[in-house]
C-alpha cells in the first residue's frame, strides 16, 4: 500500500531571476516529483510567496484578514499553474481550494481527495485554510491531518532545525530528532506555533528538511529520512 505524503513547498520555489514563475524551476520540481508519485501518493500545499508575503504588506498598511486573502489567492495561482504544467507531462493532478472557486478548482472535499489519490493524481491542496490569520504551515498540518497522511514534511531552505539560527550562529546545533514541546519551549522559528500544537495534538509527525537540494524532495517522497523529524 502506497504512503500518503502531505509536503509544505515555498511558493519561491517556483520562481527564480526574479520572476514570479519560472520554468527552470518548475521543470526542477517536476522531475523530483515524477518518480516519487508513482510509489507514493502525494499532497502539496504550495505558499504564495513569489507572488505577495505578509512583509508586502509592511508598506501598503492593509487590514491583516484583507492581506491574508490576497495571499490564499497567491496559492491558488500557483497551484493552478503547477498543475496545469505537471498536466502536459501527462502527470494526472488534481486541485482542491479552502474556498468555493468552482469555475477553477474543486472546494476541499476529503471523499473527492481520496478518490484522486485512488486514481494516481497528485492533489494540490490551496486558498489555506480558508480563514485570515492562518499561516500556509497551520493548512499544511490541517489538510496532512484531515487526509490521514502517514507524514508531513515541510521543504525549506535549512537542512533541519537548529537550537539557534545557524545563518548568524556558526556554533548552531542541529536536531536528528526534537519534541514538539522543546521546539515550542526554545521558540525555535520553522514553523508557526499553531501547526506545531495542530501536529502535536494528533500525533503527526514533522520532517523539516532542505527542499532546494537538489534530489531531497524526492528522497523525503520515497521515504528517506533527512533533515530533523518533530515529534
Amino acid at each position: 500500500m502506497k504512503k500518503r505524503i502531505l509536503i509544505k513547498i515555498s511558493g519561491e520555489m517556483l520562481s527564480t531571476n526574479g520572476k514570479f514563475i519560472d520554468k527552470p524551476a518548475m521543470l526542477a520540481l517536476k522531475n523530483e516529483l515524477e518518480e516519487a508519485s508513482k510509489i507514493s501518493e502525494i499532497g502539496i500545499v504550495l505558499g504564495g510567496g513569489n507572488f505577495w508575503r505578509g512583509r508586502d504588506n509592511e508598506e501598503l498598511e492593509l487590514f491583516r484578514g484583507k492581506s491574508d486573502h490576497i495571499g490564499m489567492l497567491a496559492t491558488v495561482m500557483n497551484a493552478l499553474s503547477f498543475s496545469a504544467f505537471l498536466e502536459k507531462f501527462t502527470i494526472k493532478t488534481a486541485v482542491f481550494s479552502a474556498r468555493s472557486m468552482p469555475s477553477f478548482c474543486e472546494e476541499f472535499n476529503l471523499e473527492k481527495v481520496d478518490k484522486a489519490f485512488e486514481e494516481g493524481r497528485i492533489c494540490f491542496f490551496c486558498g489555506g485554510t480558508g480563514s485570515p490569520f492562518f499561516t500556509t504551515d497551520s493548512a499544511s498540518a490541517l489538510r496532512a491531518i484531515e487526509i490521514k497522511a502517514d507524514m508531513y514534511a515541510k521543504a525549506t531552505t535549512i537542512d533541519g532545525v537548529y537550537d539557534s539560527d545557524p545563518r548568524k550562529n556558526s556554533d548552531a546545533k542541529k536536531y536528528k530528532t526534537v519534541s514538539f514541546q522543546e521546539v515550542i519551549a526554545k521558540q525555535l522559528q520553522v514553523m508557526d506555533t499553531a501547526a506545531f500544537a495542530l501536529c502535536n495534538e494528533n500525533n503527526l509527525a514533522v520532517q523539516i528538511f532542505d527542499g532546494s537540494k537538489k534530489g531531497n524532495i524526492s528522497k523525503v517522497l520515497k521515504g528517506e529520512t533527512i533533515g530533523t523529524i518533530v515529534k
